[in-house]
């Protein structure tokens, strides 16, 4: 490994694992946050703060904020800080309804500390040497999620086996099934989108690396327009497994669809 991916994959490194490592603990059983996280959110009134910042917005566009200057620039500002984390924590309040969507945001947060890296400190990088950097740190975190989850959950070597269906006697019994399965597998959940973003930028990093029989502009748009292809197959095999288990009593098919039609957009 050169100095640069070096460089690429400690950047990359340091912009995604404090948000990764924070969704593992915040909603899974590997620690006691993730039941108290999820029986927060459940008490919380979704509509309400959705409400509250659509209101605020409007209130702020109809008062044209964006224009004020001075003292009440400080206003503006604070009225789009209470927009975005009213939205914010309306989306994860969803929880109750679809317990993914908090895995889906600390996944999506994760991505976009990526791409400020890219925007902000690895502007200059090639974009073959950001992508191969971007698939071994996540290609890393998919493996380790994943070792991780499978000793906690098949071995006693930390706390004990924790096959499926052994908390639910002492989890909250506000939960439902669905939320129990969701915080039980939550790490290989982060896993498998840890390892579609690294197989992803793996297919980047080959579509930008240097080809001299692939130079032209025409052969590069097409290179690309097949990976959107990839992203689309990908959303549609999610929403086939889904369907597959839409007549399962957990209501699986939520998760996978939410989970697939994220990853495929943000990968996209």
């Amino acid at each position: 490994m050169d100095l640069l991916m070096f460089q690429v994959c400690s950047f990359v490194l340091v912009a995604t694992l404090p948000p990764l490592s924070l969704t593992v603990a915040c909603t899974s059983m590997l620690s006691s946050c993730g039941e108290r996280t999820y029986f927060w959110l459940n008490s919380q009134n979704s509509s309400m703060l959705i409400l509250s910042g659509v209101t605020l917005g409007v209130l702020g566009h109809l008062f044209d904020v964006l224009r004020w200057k001075g003292v009440l620039r400080i206003v503006a500002v604070a009225n789009y800080l209470a927009v975005a984390s009213c939205l914010f924590m309306g989306l994860l309040c969803l929880a109750s309804t679809a317990p993914s969507v908090p895995i889906i945001v600390g996944m999506l947060i994760s991505i976009l500390g990526a791409v400020a890296v890219r925007c902000w400190a690895l502007q200059d990088t090639p974009t073959c040497t950001f992508m191969h950097g971007t698939c071994l740190v996540f290609g890393l975190y998919a493996g380790i999620l994943a070792v991780i989850w499978l000793v906690w959950a098949t071995t006693p070597f930390m706390g004990g086996k924790h096959f499926w269906g052994n908390h639910q006697d002492y989890l909250q019994s506000s939960f439902s099934d669905l939320s129990h399965f969701v915080l039980w597998c939550s790490p290989l959940i982060l896993s498998i989108g840890c390892f579609l973003v690294s197989l992803f930028s793996m297919l980047r990093d080959l579509i930008h690396s240097p080809n001299k029989d692939e130079d032209s502009e025409h052969d590069f748009l097409s290179v690309e327009l097949r990976l959107l292809l990839y992203c689309l197959a990908l959303a549609l095999f999610g929403a086939w497994v889904a369907a597959s288990l839409a007549g399962g009593g957990l209501g699986l098919s939520k998760v996978v669809l939410n989970v697939s039609t994220a990853m495929g957009a943000s990968i996209a």
